[in-house]
């Protein structure tokens, strides 16, 4: 997610992608996890977030390494971010062709988590 501490979020926000939602959904993250830590443990569910300090290009779901639904973000003349009407692609892989944007959609995503800040678990 998008970390409303970043300087630069004020720059892309627009009605679809806001610093304060941004803002209420850590609080919500946070508050939801605290109270439901030990059925998560119990439920065998890991969940982990962060927030990270860049400008989106894509954004989506990789599921356990093999299937991945993404976007490419729309931008205005402004450079604001929207996020009403995104098509998601989906990509299975099958083969090595439709494995790179699996790996490239992967790359990115470590890249991101590795310079972002945590948001759960709460350390």
């Amino acid at each position: 997610m998008l970390d409303p501490d970043w300087a630069g979020f004020k720059k892309i926000e627009s009605e679809t992608v806001k610093l304060s939602r941004a803002s209420d959904n850590i609080s919500a993250i946070q508050e939801f996890c605290s109270e439901h830590k030990d059925e998560l443990t119990e439920r065998n569910v890991r969940f982990e977030c962060r927030a990270y300090s860049s400008i989106p290009f894509v954004h989506g779901f990789l599921v356990n390494g093999s299937f991945l639904i993404f976007t490419l973000l729309r931008r205005d003349k402004e450079g604001r971010v929207t996020s009403l009407n995104n098509a998601y692609l989906r990509f299975p892989q099958y083969n090595e062709i439709s494995a790179h944007p699996i790996e490239a959609y992967s790359d990115w995503f470590n890249y991101a988590w590795d310079n972002s800040r945590l948001i759960w678990p709460l350390k």
